[in-house]
């Protein structure tokens, strides 16, 4: 057998310092942005609820029900006691008709898809207790 005797020189282990540098970098961004989305999955879903839980948090509670979805939709049929408020004019109208950001509200729609994107529009408005229905009308028995 033949071996090669090659010296290693400063140069060589600052470059080998500096890629153990990189990827411990590389794995602690890695291990930050897993316990980011952890965090990020976890808070969306606390705030989806079942009807049933949403029916105990509105009386238990006080809060206000939404509908988000348009005029007509609301008008062939709504869950009782929710207020319409369409998705569009959300921004415009919902510090109108509920100025307290830390009062429960429970959000819905047909599917769920735009009572979510209004619970992320209020949280950025600065409402603090929003929920949504997951699954909206269509998973209501």
């Amino acid at each position: 057998m033949f071996f090669l005797n090659k010296k290693i020189s400063p140069k060589d282990n600052k470059i080998e310092g500096k890629n153990k540098k990189v990827k411990n970098e590389r794995k602690e961004s890695g291990k930050m942005f897993k316990m980011i989305q952890k965090i990020f999955n976890r808070s969306v879903g606390e705030k989806e609820i079942n009807y049933e839980t949403a029916q105990k948090i509105l009386k238990k509670q006080n809060g206000i029900l939404i509908d988000v979805r348009s005029k007509q939709e609301y008008a062939e049929g709504h869950l009782p006691d929710a207020i319409l408020i369409p998705l569009y004019d959300l921004e415009e109208e919902i510090e109108e008709k509920e100025p307290n950001k830390q009062r429960i509200i429970v959000l819905y729609c047909s599917s769920g898809a735009r009572s979510k994107q209004a619970k992320m529009k209020l949280e950025q408005m600065g409402y603090s207790n929003v929920f949504h229905i997951k699954g909206g009308l269509n998973n209501i028995n």
